[in-house]
């Protein structure tokens, strides 16, 4: 082959290299456009929204009146889900507060010991022993008691000197004075008081509220579930100090809805039940719902489009569409999203 011809075939062999190159580059620098969805089917009332949880966003927070909510244990993660009542954490005084409930509860069972104790009575040994000195007081008084009788017959046969019998009737007035005493003693010992039992039942009252109050102070420093859900956010992590924004926030994510806001003279006719569809930025598909509440206010927008020139002073009524759960599945993650709404017209 001579040299004209074959430097003229590596020439086109070059050139179509090069062709398919460029061709090749360019579809990978200008890649096609993603298929957007198409427009709605439906005709009617058209909006934007918000995407939302059905359960609303719940954001956990510590008490105004918490005097240090330092965050001290955090037990869950973003995206964990959890049960309504779960506990979630606690701040820095729970340590405190387990302590006096350990307190008052101890409180509780001395005093329901002390109720016990006046409401059986005395011990047998008490009981015992006061008898005892009940009856030794009783034998006494009857022995003084023939002392003076006798003391008296003689003073009569002037046997017996008048101050000896005075004074052997002055021991009789003792000794019947000490029986008295020692049968006042066993009476009292044997005798369960209604007073005593009212002062202690008062006791363990007191006891089981001081209880209720510390325990109260536990459920104050503690963190717990309002609602089944996932956890969407957490704002506030162990050692920060929690303020009004909360500690986390949690939503149900089973159902969700979309927040129209629908201008105030399209809102009046609907009702709920109405069908609508939601065009969300992303997925291809048009997303069915039903118009699950009206709102009962009339309100400036929340949600704006990026028209410059959109009236974004309009006064709009929100309305809740309940998306079905092949819709709440796609949308989950989807939180506060920006979407296109049109409820059908009746």
């Amino acid at each position: 082959m001579n040299a004209p011809l074959r430097y003229l075939l590596v020439g086109i062999g070059l050139a179509s290299a090069l062709g398919s190159w460029q061709l090749l580059a360019t579809r990978e620098i200008n890649p096609a456009p993603p298929t957007e969805p198409k427009a709605p089917s439906l005709r009617g009332a058209s909006a934007l929204g918000r995407v939302e949880p059905a359960s609303r966003v719940r954001r956990v927070a510590p008490p105004d009146f918490l005097s240090n909510p330092r965050l001290e244990v955090l037990t869950v993660r973003e995206g964990d889900e959890v049960e309504q009542g779960e506990l979630l954490g606690w701040f820095a005084g729970h340590a405190k507060a387990t302590a006096s409930v350990r307190a008052a509860e101890a409180a509780i069972e001395r005093a329901t010991a002390e109720l016990a104790r006046v409401k059986a009575g005395p011990k047998n040994g008490e009981l015992l022993a006061a008898e005892a000195r009940e009856i030794r007081a009783a034998a006494s008084a009857a022995k003084a008691r023939r002392d003076s009788e006798r003391s008296q017959r003689l003073l009569s046969q002037n046997a017996l000197a008048t101050a000896e019998a005075e004074a052997n009737a002055t021991a009789l007035e003792v000794a019947l004075a000490e029986w008295s005493a020692a049968q006042q003693e066993r009476d009292a010992v044997a005798e369960v008081r209604e007073v005593d039992v009212k002062v202690a039942e008062a006791a363990v009252a007191e006891a089981r509220a001081s209880l209720e109050t510390a325990r109260s102070e536990v459920t104050i420093q503690e963190i717990r579930a309002p609602i089944s859900g996932t956890v969407l956010r957490i704002d506030v992590w162990p050692g920060e100090a929690a303020d009004a924004k909360g500690v986390l926030e949690l939503a149900d994510l089973s159902a969700m809805h979309v927040v129209a806001e629908i201008y105030e003279t399209d809102a009046s006719g609907l009702k709920a039940g109405q069908t609508a569809e939601v065009i969300v930025p992303g997925l291809n598909n048009r997303l069915p719902a039903t118009v699950a509440e009206v709102g009962w206010m009339v309100k400036k927008k929340d949600v704006h489009g990026t028209d410059p020139v959109a009236d974004i002073d309009s006064r709009v009524v929100e309305v809740r569409l309940l998306l079905d759960a092949e819709g709440s599945r796609q949308v989950e993650r989807m939180t506060n999203r920006q979407v296109q709404v049109v409820v059908a017209e009746r």
